[in-house]
């Protein structure tokens, strides 16, 4: 705050320059320049340079810090911190994904097995009753894979919600699949979005 105000009074200081620069002009080649936007221009130019330099070796010479010195410092900081912050997410994000389609292919295995077992002894039936129960056991699996990777790094995670969000994604992603016949990018939806609403719902979690 200091530094900003120290600033603020550098500049007030320029323009006066400027200002006295333009009322009291010099006489070039027989022509006054008093009025001219261009020399008003050069002279606040020339003010606050001369001014950041004179105020940059008068710190020098104290001992301290200049102010446009820590301004920089303070900006190349906050640039890095914000870089590193977005490759952390990003990290972070795609080791939530990755998980959760893992261990949402494992559980899919067992859920296809119950499925099956639970059904009659009829073939088509059986084939149903076993693709169900391994899509309830994927769905099941993603979302706990992703509540594990974000449980890890933020205690505050419910892995009901987080359950909730997935069913919710698993229901667009049928919905998506019957609409588009289950063609092209539409036949995967059962598959991705489960996963990424889960992984929304733990990173919106404040």
């Amino acid at each position: 705050m200091k530094t900003i105000c120290f600033q603020g009074s550098i500049f007030l200081f320029a323009v006066n320059v400027a200002l006295s620069q333009v009322q009291n002009p010099t006489v070039v080649n027989g022509e006054s320049g008093y009025g001219s936007p261009s020399n008003a221009h050069y002279a606040l130019q020339i003010a606050l340079t001369n001014s950041k330099t004179s105020v940059t070796d008068m710190y020098r010479d104290n001992g301290s810090p200049s102010p446009f010195i820590a301004l920089n410092e303070d900006s190349a900081l906050h640039s890095d911190s914000t870089n590193n912050k977005s490759g952390s997410v990003a990290w972070r994000v795609a080791g939530e994904t990755a998980l959760g389609g893992v261990t949402g292919v494992i559980i899919a295995i067992p859920g296809a097995l119950i499925g099956r077992g639970l059904s009659s002894n009829k073939g088509d039936i059986i084939l149903a009753g076993a693709v169900v129960g391994a899509y309830i056991g994927y769905t099941l699996g993603s979302s706990l894979g992703v509540y594990i990777a974000r449980n890890g790094q933020k205690e505050n995670v419910s892995f009901l919600g987080t359950l909730a969000e997935g069913i919710v994604g698993a229901g667009v992603g049928i919905g998506v699949s019957q609409l588009s016949n289950q063609k092209g990018v539409g036949s995967l939806a059962p598959f991705i979005l489960p996963i990424a609403a889960s992984v929304i719902y733990v990173e919106l979690i404040d």
